[in-house]
């Protein structure tokens, strides 16, 4: 979901790369937080001493939704797979697939 404070962020980063795409923006700023020059909410230790990585709310209403362990999930944007791990342990195997825009936040998540 796209709030104005990272539509802002985007912009002021696209100043200073104006050819620069989402993609580049996302990935160095994810870079920054697994090089731990900055925090960021879905990378690090504080990710799972918080119980993020299960999110249950989320998890909960794709249940309640009507999703099955017999399912198939593809979830574009996975990230670190804050949801994904959740997904990954419900659904049978070979039933979840994760994308994301950049392999070293892939690589987080694994």
């Amino acid at each position: 979901m796209w709030t104005d404070r990272k539509k802002s962020k985007f912009a002021a980063w696209q100043d200073q790369n104006p050819k620069g795409t989402f993609k580049q923006f996302y990935a160095e700023k994810l870079s920054k937080a697994l090089a731990g020059e900055k925090q960021h909410s879905s990378i690090g230790p504080s990710l799972k001493k918080k119980g993020l990585h299960k999110t249950p709310h989320i998890f909960s209403k794709l249940v309640a939704g009507g999703l099955k362990p017999n399912d198939m999930f593809v979830d574009f944007g996975c990230g670190t797979l804050r949801v994904g791990a959740s997904l990954i342990e419900y659904l049978e195997p070979d039933r979840y697939v994760g994308f994301d825009i950049d392999e070293k936040i892939l690589d987080v998540g694994r």
